[in-house]
């Protein structure tokens, strides 16, 4: 007997297309479209339609003639974590909490002839939260790859707005893979970013998780490193 056929609940649309990745975090979604970011409440038992979910934006400004955006999201508590821009890129942390999350800005020390690359969130033995951006050299430029480490929460009250950069030690030469979306949860909604604006689509109760997009996750390895065997 063939299996049942699945159909989307419903679909509703962002302003703007090309989403790169999403992530969901106390009760929102948010989506990184061609243009800022872009997020709706999230609708975990699929009550409503398509004409009911209300897109809002936030704005990360723009760079030259050219809107910010992003490629990857980490959540951190109720905040949600992502690099911005190229010539003058920041972290922005958003806090999900809030009834209107806005976008706070930490400006990164990104020197010439080098890129910031999506972060990582460590905790370390002791509670302390840090985001690790390495910033990677651009090919044939004469700079050095350095890792910047941000302190998220240095007064420990759970509120990120106190981040700051506590570090920027040199490294060696290696390279940063790709970007990575996020692995959503099964009512998590799905995007088709072959138009403007972009389509999602609220998935069927009985689908199974979706990727966001299929680009390995970060791996950093120092070129005169071998692998190891497999035994």
């Amino acid at each position: 007997m063939p299996a049942a056929k699945t159909v989307p609940t419903y679909s509703f649309h962002l302003p703007t297309g090309g989403i790169r990745g999403a992530i969901a975090n106390t009760g929102k979604v948010f989506f990184a479209p061609a243009d800022g970011i872009d997020w709706v409440e999230a609708d975990a038992g699929l009550k409503l339609k398509g004409g009911q979910v209300q897109a809002r934006h936030i704005d990360l400004g723009k760079e030259g003639d050219k809107p910010r955006r992003t490629g990857a999201f980490v959540n951190r508590g109720h905040h949600v974590l992502f690099v911005t821009g190229k010539d003058a890129p920041n972290l922005v942390l958003l806090n999900a909490n809030s009834a209107e999350p806005k976008s706070a800005l930490l400006p990164l020390a990104v020197k010439k002839g080098t890129h910031a690359t999506t972060h990582e969130v460590v905790t370390t033995v002791g509670g302390k939260a840090y985001a690790f951006v390495f910033h990677d050299r651009i090919r044939d430029a004469d700079a050095e790859d350095v890792l910047e480490v941000v302190a998220l929460d240095p007064n420990g009250d759970g509120d990120l707005a106190d981040a700051r950069s506590v570090k920027v030690p040199t490294v060696g030469k290696s390279a940063v893979g790709g970007t990575s979306g996020t692995t959503p949860s099964r009512s998590t909604p799905t995007a088709s970013t072959g138009s403007s604006p972009t389509q999602v689509t609220a998935p069927s109760r009985s689908c199974h998780s979706r990727r966001w997009t299929s680009s390995p996750r970060h791996r950093r390895r120092h070129p005169d490193r071998a692998r190891r065997p497999r035994r």
